[in-house]
């Protein structure tokens, strides 16, 4: 179902469940002592000349710097962009910040990677040069996904009452892509075509969802309500609903106007109604599962470091 998708760790419960993207970081002393030049160097330097020495060992491995010299608070003076056959990742060197006591860089650097995509021994070995000297190492986040193996026109994603919560959609020869919340913030959700991101020949509608790297705990709650009528068998009960609930089922697409239209009493009910419709709701089987399998995935993608 699944073939042509990149995966590491996975788990199906309901969807297919894997982590997408990790970001580390990795906090160090301004200046560290260099044995080859016989004194001291600033942090970021040194870690940039041991990954350059770890590019010799990979025959199949490339580096590419990129260097970002304009100051601007919260963004890294250079990147490292480590690839090799058919994988990539990005190492992010010196943060911009307003401290004179670390000339404006401070002495950081974040590992952004897809474990799905980067192959097991190669995400252990440059966590390890980069927590080897580190004062500390944390999650920063960490993005989840949930493949159903649906066409991506027949999932629907009921939108937040919430209108703090932006919402974008995107249109793209067809292809149809949705954002809720400010993206790489706890909780932001996209939803999109994996099969026609990843030219496969069978339908998959991936879910993502972003979350801070301590709250793995929230990712049930922040789970976006996701249905699927296509298919649905109209039975007897059909003509005891609600018009509006009978038209949303023939018509999907009206359901965030037909929502935004009633009282928070009646959205409550009809919702009600639309969950208990056997089969039309998306989600995993067992989140216990599903929470346990996260868990020990990031430790394991980040045992080196623990």
């Amino acid at each position: 179902m699944y073939s042509g998708i990149a995966y590491n760790l996975y788990i199906d419960s309901g969807a297919r469940v894997s982590i997408d993207s990790i970001r580390l970081k990795f906090v160090y002393k301004y200046q560290n002592y260099s044995w080859t030049k016989g004194f001291s160097v600033l942090s970021i330097d040194k870690l940039s000349c041991v990954i350059e020495s770890v590019f010799f060992v990979f025959n199949d491995c490339d580096i590419q710097w990129t260097y970002h010299d304009f100051f601007k608070i919260g963004s890294y003076c250079r990147t490292c962009r480590v690839s090799g056959i058919d994988w990539s990742f990005a190492v992010l060197f010196g943060r911009y910040v307003y401290d004179s006591s670390c000339r404006n860089v401070a002495p950081e650097i974040v590992l952004d990677l897809n474990p799905n995509k980067v192959p097991m021994d190669i995400i252990h070995r440059f966590i390890r040069i980069l927590a080897d000297t580190a004062l500390s190492s944390s999650l920063v986040r960490f993005d989840v996904a949930f493949d159903f193996p649906f066409p991506r026109d027949e999932v629907l994603l009921l939108r937040s009452a919430d209108s703090r919560k932006s919402y974008r959609l995107f249109l793209d020869h067809g292809s149809k892509t949705e954002y809720q919340g400010p993206r790489a913030s706890h909780g932001a959700i996209k939803l999109y075509d994996k099969s026609a991101e990843a030219g496969l020949s069978v339908p998959v509608t991936r879910c993502e969802l972003t979350l801070d790297g301590s709250k793995l705990e929230s990712l049930p709650d922040l789970f976006p309500k996701l249905y699927r009528f296509a298919g649905y068998q109209l039975d007897v009960s059909f003509a005891d609903l609600p018009f509006p609930v009978r038209a949303c089922l023939k018509h999907p697409d009206l359901l965030d106007d037909m929502l935004q239209s009633v009282t928070y009493k009646t959205r409550v009910k009809y919702l009600s109604m639309l969950d208990s419709l056997q089969g039309c709701v998306l989600t995993v089987d067992d989140w216990p599962r599903v929470l346990s399998f996260l868990s020990s995935a990031l430790s394991e993608y980040r045992r080196v470091m623990l």
